[in-house]
């Protein structure tokens, strides 16, 4: 099967699913739950070394999906969630998540989440970086869409706010 039809069919399973979860009681919402079922990742072409992309697939003002593919030796800069949750699906590959204080530089714990696993985090309890050593595809629920963020900017050791649209 090719790449865009495959890419389709993982489009059309994330719409049905998020129908579905908009359909639930708001109360009987877990965003866990919606991310587990995407059990199919979509055949992407992975970026090239050092590169990330971010595609919006949903967005509504309670939440919003966001597809990330991570290429060879990627990395996003320490950072917070402008308030929203943030909860992860790792669909492909290995992802190491290291986290921080909010508004801190030094980590305070890393892991590595695999394919299948679903985490969460908030910016009142941790920020955090996101890396892949081999590629990745992953799939973020914003509990209230991402519309900014705060970004540690290693060159000049300070915090600044960014468009979730910028480039980090």
């Amino acid at each position: 099967m090719n790449t865009w039809v495959e890419k389709n069919e993982f489009v059309e399973q994330v719409e049905m699913l998020v129908q579905r979860f908009i359909e639930k009681d708001p109360r009987a919402r877990d965003p866990r739950s919606l991310l587990k079922e995407i059990s199919t990742p979509p055949a992407v072409t992975t970026p090239d070394v050092g590169i990330r992309s971010r595609q919006v697939m949903f967005q509504n003002e309670e939440f919003e999906l966001v597809l990330m593919t991570w290429g060879v030796e990627s990395a996003s800069p320490i950072h917070g969630h402008g308030g929203s949750q943030c909860y992860m699906h790792v669909l492909s590959g290995e992802l190491i998540e290291t986290r921080y204080r909010p508004y801190g530089s030094t980590p305070l714990h890393a892991a590595t989440l695999t394919t299948a696993s679903v985490t969460h985090i908030h910016d009142e309890a941790s920020f955090h970086k996101l890396s892949s050593v081999t590629g990745a595809v992953s799939l973020h629920l914003y509990a209230r869409p991402l519309h900014s963020m705060q970004v540690f900017d290693e060159t000049k050791n300070e915090w600044v706010n960014k468009g979730a649209d910028e480039s980090l």
